[in-house]
């Protein structure tokens, strides 16, 4: 619980519409509201606060209920003066006039002696005592054109007065406001302490917000800087958007916190964020239940999350592009290698999760990558080394990514310089390689690679018959024609006329021993 900053009373006056004015909506309810606000959060007692609404009060009768306030003030106290009226500019003064109830909108002031001049209502505040401080809120209505005369051109009435001067009934009571806006969220400088211009201020941001235009009302400070609450003492965290604060070890919430839990004494007091290095802890220390605002602040620093790419030496490499698994896709640009950084802010890495730097050339021939657990808090370093692919491999990359044409024409390239196929490669490529490949029965190449995909896809009797037509297909004496010797001895080709052969010998041998037995004597 905060409390009042000075001994505390208020009177809350509804002057009533003067004759001839238009008749604005009751704000009965709205002022018995804010006056209870004052009661309930500042803590002032009830009986010091005196509302008068639902009447048109005559000038004396103002005077009095004024006279009366200033006669229950302590020494250096508090005046609260909610005044909400009708009031006038006289263009030939720099004055402003308030209607009383018993006023008429017709005899305007000076001639009029009924409303009341600002002056005169400042000599009847100045009564107070020189060590009381007024806090005056204002909710008047005129009929005058110019709104902008009011202000530099009459008195300054109270140490600090909020202002509404309108023209039309758009704006719901002031007081209305007020008493929703009197919480301590209105300690905008975090200072412990709410002002009378710091509830101004976001009275003026509520009503803008409204839609309200010039035309309609304008609202302002004027006065000194003056305290009205003593808010409970608070330690002020600030750092981040997006990070924690965190008191004697607990997390307690996001910053900007204002840590107030009414406990005197020495507190630590730190912040964290992913993607910034972790700040020391700072102790501070409350020593008073109110009105005391210690802050701390934590710059934070930003962690580095990068490396250096590099190649083979005397490898000939140009574009590189940098990625980020999973999801994240392409995360930078380099002109060959050399150090990258990840934008850790942009790519909302989550702590504890396990992340791989990839690097490519934009042909895939040459890659690598690298694999790391995001800490959150720590620089870390993700090098990667650079390795050459073979054709048949990044053929087999742009087929995982559904790059048909592309793989197509690179395992055509990969055929004519490289007939070692990998043996891992995709069952669903190797199918669609023999389909666009099996017609071509006089490329030696084509034939040796067809073998080689269908003995390690398929079986090594179905690659025989294209070991066959590339033996038949390879010049003699070339590295075609050893390659498809030998693949087709391994696949058992070979072996064919051996053992017709060993049948037909068998045959024979049969055929004598069966004659043999029929020469035998009997």
């Amino acid at each position: 619980m905060g409390a009042a900053a000075r001994p505390t009373w208020g009177l809350f006056l509804d002057v009533g519409d003067p004759a001839g004015a238009a008749a604005r909506p009751s704000a009965d309810a709205a002022i018995r509201a804010f006056a209870g606000r004052i009661e309930e959060y500042m803590g002032v007692p009830a009986d010091r606060l005196t509302v008068v609404a639902g009447q048109r009060l005559s000038r004396e009768e103002i005077q009095g209920h004024i006279a009366s306030l200033g006669a229950r003030l302590a020494p250096g106290a508090m005046a609260i003066l909610h005044l909400r009226a009708y009031v006038t500019k006289p263009p030939t003064e720099s004055a402003m006039y308030l209607y009383p109830g018993h006023a008429d909108l017709a005899a305007p002031p000076p001639d009029d002696p009924r409303p009341i001049r600002d002056t005169e209502l400042v000599e009847w505040l100045r009564a107070f005592g020189p060590d009381v401080s007024v806090a005056l809120f204002l909710d008047v209505r005129t009929v005058d054109e110019s709104l902008m005369v009011y202000f530099g051109a009459r008195a300054t009435v109270g140490d600090a007065a909020v202002t509404t001067i309108a023209r039309s009934d758009k704006l719901e009571p002031m007081a209305a406001t007020l008493a929703r806006l009197l919480t301590d969220a209105a300690d905008t400088n975090a200072d412990a302490a709410l002002g009378v211009h710091e509830l101004g201020v976001a009275y003026q941001a509520a009503i803008y917000e409204t839609g309200i235009t010039s035309a309609d009302a304008i609202s302002g400070l004027t006065g000194e800087a003056t305290l009205l609450y003593l808010l409970p003492s608070a330690i002020m965290i600030n750092g981040p958007l997006g990070a924690r604060a965190v008191v004697d070890g607990v997390d307690v919430g996001d910053v900007p916190y204002r840590f107030a839990t009414g406990e005197l004494g020495r507190h630590e007091v730190v912040v964290h964020r992913a993607g910034y290095r972790r700040p020391e802890p700072r102790v501070l220390q409350l020593t008073e239940a109110v009105g005391q605002s210690r802050a701390a602040n934590f710059p934070l620093e930003r962690i580095a999350v990068g490396g250096e790419v590099t190649a083979d030496q005397g490898a000939r490499v140009g574009e590189l592009l940098v990625a980020l698994l999973p999801d994240a896709g392409v995360v930078a640009h380099l002109n060959g290698p050399g150090p990258y950084e990840l934008d850790v802010e942009e790519l909302r890495l989550q702590p504890g999760a396990e992340y791989r730097v990839i690097a490519a050339t934009p042909d895939e021939r040459q890659f690598g990558g690298a694999s790391f657990v995001y800490d959150g808090h720590e620089d870390i370093a993700v090098d990667i080394t650079l390795e050459q692919r073979t054709l048949w491999q990044v053929a087999g990359i742009y087929h995982g990514k559904g790059f048909a044409e592309e793989a197509l024409r690179t395992a055509l390239a990969a055929r004519a310089t490289d007939l070692d196929v990998p043996a891992d490669m995709d069952a669903e490529f190797v199918t669609a390689l023999l389909d666009a490949w099996s017609a071509e029965t006089d490329d030696a190449r084509a034939m040796i690679v067809c073998a080689r995909m269908t003995d390690r896809a398929y079986s090594v009797e179905q690659g025989r018959g294209y070991w066959r037509l590339a033996k038949a297909a390879a010049g003699r004496n070339t590295e075609e024609r050893r390659i498809a010797v030998a693949g087709y001895r391994a696949s058992g080709g070979d072996m064919l006329p051996y053992a017709i052969a060993g049948l037909c010998l068998l045959g024979v041998s049969g055929a004598v021993a069966a004659l043999r037995r029929r020469r035998r004597p009997a």
